[in-house]
């Protein structure tokens, strides 16, 4: 049964390919690979009603290379073997959406003078970790790394830096924090929010802190609570503005995760005060979040001036009518966000397996 790896997927461009995605109609409407078409026959698959497969399949075009998907690679490899005796080339995604959701690719978003400035994409996931560098000094800060420590590792070692410091905006909730092993691996300094932390550990206090500096280059902090207490914004160099959770291209950030009733409406007047801050920087900073719903360039950025015209969240200037809209307007709930936020405030370190099932899932961090 031939396989192709999420890397060799996101890399490929070839025209000839199709990706099927298998899966109950509802969980592909929710979360699929993008120019994906869904298939149904997962059920069928599972109750053996494999001339019903047949049939659906039967649909496809004969001239195209059919990838099929499904949760974690195993039952499209059914479909694949169906498809193999219908004469269709195919092959399965490994470990399916699963393995999708681990996929990191990195791409430069600044490369002048002393300062490299790089995004690493999440694409199956939808979130974003940076590398900041100097080029001088060959050392760098990783920001808001995921769990998969390695892709952060490997992204320093191939442009030659040494991890100086990791720092993290805020305390996820939609997915597992790698600061903790990072941290223990490369021996690098945490910065976070001691409002956010629980753990005790060792670590730079975000609150009490207004600047850090890496070579010549200087990354501001800006306290902009609203989405957790603890939040902040990194200002790089007065050029690009690192919002976290606190601002994206498409919304802002929610107010509601890890806080009660009572508190959400609280969180939400911090993030209008917030939001009305960021509003009164620099106009041409390359706004950088933690988050994004879809893409079709990268890096995945906005400048401040343009958001502030076609983001309608940021359009709203009462009070009273923006805390109206953010409560009205919260998504789904993002699964097992009560779990991934303690593991993340108290920086408990799970196993893999289970960190990638707790993380199965798009992400819900935003309010739009």
């Amino acid at each position: 049964m031939q396989t192709i790896t999420p890397k060799e997927l996101a890399k490929n461009n070839d025209k000839s390919i199709l990706i099927v995605d298998i899966r109950e109609q509802n969980k592909f409407k929710d979360w699929h690979i993008k120019d994906s078409i869904n298939v149904d026959i997962y059920n069928e698959i599972w109750n053996g009603n494999f001339d019903v497969v047949k049939q659906k399949l039967s649909q496809l075009p004969k001239d195209k290379t059919i990838i099929t998907v499904c949760n974690a690679g195993v039952t499209s490899q059914n479909a694949s073997m169906l498809l193999e005796s219908m004469k269709y080339k195919t092959a399965v995604l490994e470990k399916g959406m699963m393995g999708w959701n681990t996929l990191h690719q990195a791409v430069d978003v600044l490369d002048e003078d002393d300062l490299l400035l790089k995004q690493i994409i999440r694409i199956g996931k939808g979130c974003l970790s940076y590398l900041i560098a100097s080029k001088s000094t060959k050392e760098c800060f990783i920001v808001d790394p995921s769990q998969f420590v390695e892709e952060y590792i490997e992204v320093a070692k191939e442009n030659g830096f040494a991890i100086k410091g990791i720092i993290e905006t805020h305390v996820h909730a939609d997915h597992l924090s790698g600061a903790k092993l990072l941290k223990e691996i490369t021996k690098a300094k945490y910065y976070i929010s001691g409002t956010d932390l629980k753990a005790k550990v060792d670590f730079i206090d975000l609150d009490k802190t207004d600047e850090i500096e890496i070579g010549n280059n200087k990354i501001k902090i800006i306290k902009t609570a609203g989405h957790t207490d603890g939040s902040v914004c990194l200002l790089v160099n007065d050029k690009a503005l690192l919002t976290g959770d606190t601002l994206f291209l498409e919304g802002v950030g929610r107010p509601d995760l890890g806080r009660n009733k009572e508190d959400v409406e609280r969180g939400a007047k911090i993030l209008f005060e917030t939001l009305n801050k960021i509003k009164s920087l620099n106009q041409n900073l390359i706004v950088l979040p933690a988050h994004f719903t879809s893409f079709d360039n990268a890096p995945i950025s906005e400048k401040l001036n343009t958001l502030l015209n076609n983001n309608k969240t940021l359009k709203i200037n009462l009070e009273s009518e923006f805390i109206n809209y953010i409560l009205n307007n919260l998504p789904m709930t993002p699964p097992n966000y009560e779990q991934i936020k303690n593991f993340n405030l108290n920086l408990i370190q799970v196993p893999r397996q289970m960190g990638e099932q707790l993380e199965f899932g798009p992400n819900r961090c935003a309010s739009k």
